[in-house]
């Protein structure tokens, strides 16, 4: 038996919105899979998650997010990715 799952259309863009960008990160990485203690650089983070810079850095602050840094390069770390937005499921 079919069930339908009625939400509201601005969730429902919301969680379009989001699953556009994970294609467009998976489609835009190398071949290699990204296993879950692997690091990404910013620039995917910001495409993943859909935010600037400043956002990425008030996470690092609030230490939402973990993070590295090489030089002027900032790495974040995919399972700390997943763990906040895992925590802020609705």
């Amino acid at each position: 038996m079919s069930q339908f799952i009625l939400i509201p259309q601005e969730k429902f863009e919301q969680l379009n919105q989001k699953v556009d960008r994970l294609v467009a990160f998976h489609e835009q990485k190398d071949e290699t899979p990204i296993r879950m203690d692997d690091w990404i650089p910013e620039s995917f983070a910001q495409k993943l998650l859909g935010l600037k810079t400043t956002s990425l850095w008030a996470l690092r602050k609030k230490r939402k997010i973990t993070s590295s840094k090489i030089g002027a390069k900032i790495f974040y770390s995919v399972k700390s990715i997943e763990k906040l937005l895992n925590k802020n499921q609705e």
